[in-house]
């Protein structure tokens, strides 16, 4: 299907909102290759719809029945990165001019726990996050409105604007371990 084709880069214009937030998903790239295959990730927008947002947490607090959505008893716990912050990573006044493998340096070092609960191999998730890496590299960030509507942003030709991941070329992402919401 044509669709099933990640849209060349150069579609959307390039933000440095959207590039900081393309720098967030390659750290968490950059920690599974170190071994952090269980650190999960949660796209969203701000209730506001001004932000996008990206909260980080080790597949354990992520839901059985949605690999990219957080359990609601951990949401306020995992570390969370908003483009409102700009270039202050999860707040971090020294990482404004880091790549993304010095950002998964410091996470690493800053969350050792989160960090240390995501250390092992889940092959399944991280191939789903690199398909979804590459659709976030051609400008299409993928949003879990939590709880509900999942798109894209903006939507590639072809991708339903409404509907769940099921409906678009991006699938849902293998579940996590946690039972409630």
């Amino acid at each position: 299907m044509a669709n099933d084709r990640i849209p060349g880069p150069g579609k959307v214009p390039t933000t440095p909102e959207r590039r900081r937030a393309q720098r967030v998903l390659r750290m968490v790239s950059e920690l599974h290759k170190q071994g952090y295959q269980l650190l999960r990730a949660m796209p969203q927008v701000s209730g506001s719809g001004a932000y996008w947002r990206l909260i980080i947490g080790p597949r354990a607090w992520f839901l059985r029945e949605h690999g990219a959505r957080i359990a609601g008893v951990h949401y306020y716990e995992a570390p969370l990165y908003t483009s409102g912050a700009g270039n202050e990573y999860f707040g971090w006044k020294d990482a404004a001019e880091d790549n993304a493998r010095q950002l998964a340096l410091k996470f690493a070092d800053r969350f050792p726990t989160i960090v240390a609960q995501s250390q092992g191999r889940d092959w399944e998730y991280v191939g789903w996050y690199l398909e979804m890496l590459g659709w976030a590299e051609a400008g299409h960030f993928p949003q879990v409105e939590f709880p509900g509507l999942e798109t894209f942003d903006p939507p590639p030709a072809g991708v339903p604007v409404e509907g769940y991941i099921e409906n678009s070329p991006l699938r849902r992402p293998p579940g996590g371990d946690a039972d409630d919401r």
